[in-house]
């Protein structure tokens, strides 16, 4: 298995801006970036399954009921060629033994957790589809068995942000929460 130099790990509920932020801190940075979410929409073309988000979320459910944390870790690193000594950006990590893998296989690791109110998310997921979706949908998804451990992940996070803000301003204050790390990655 690789060995991370550094591991940053994204987490928060359903459209907290994790993706977001993870492009304003990998592009030029050097951080290769690691996306579950991409890695799902692979499996879900291989499988001829759907691109939703509903779709998405029961294929990484049963990907992580039916193999494991470790193996999709694993699985998700090969699709990315890690390589080992990379520092890696990991976008939406969702269950606390996916944290503890990833912990387990990097020298250095960080969490940032990404708080944003459910009318904020809601709103967003709107403006990504282009269309409304009834809040009672919103909240389906947002309850949706692979997101339950979602908030148990603030414990484990060093750093927690508003993501409420413009993500130019989110970025501003995670690289000054990430500059010690970055500097000795």
């Amino acid at each position: 298995m690789t060995s991370m130099r550094l591991a940053i790990v994204l987490c928060g509920r359903i459209c907290s801006g994790k993706s977001s932020l993870a492009r304003s801190i990998t592009i030029g940075s050097g951080i290769r970036p690691v996306s579950f979410g991409a890695y799902f929409r692979y499996l879900a073309d291989r499988q001829g399954a759907l691109h939703n988000r509903s779709s998405l979320q029961d294929i990484g459910q049963s990907y992580i009921e039916r193999y494991g944390a470790r193996s999709l870790l694993e699985d998700t690193l090969r699709f990315y060629s890690i390589g080992s000594g990379d520092a890696v950006l990991f976008d939406g990590v969702r269950h606390v033994n996916m944290w503890s893998e990833i912990e387990k296989y990097s020298s250095q690791m960080v969490g940032i957790w990404l708080q944003a109110d459910q009318i904020i998310r809601h709103r967003r997921y709107e403006e990504r589809l282009g269309h409304r979706v009834e809040l009672r949908d919103f909240l389906v998804m947002d309850g949706h068995p692979v997101e339950a451990e979602t908030e148990r992940l603030t414990q484990y996070c060093q750093y927690s942000i508003d993501s409420t803000r413009d993500v130019r301003e989110v970025a501003t204050v995670a690289f000054k929460l990430l500059a010690p790390y970055l500097k000795h990655s």
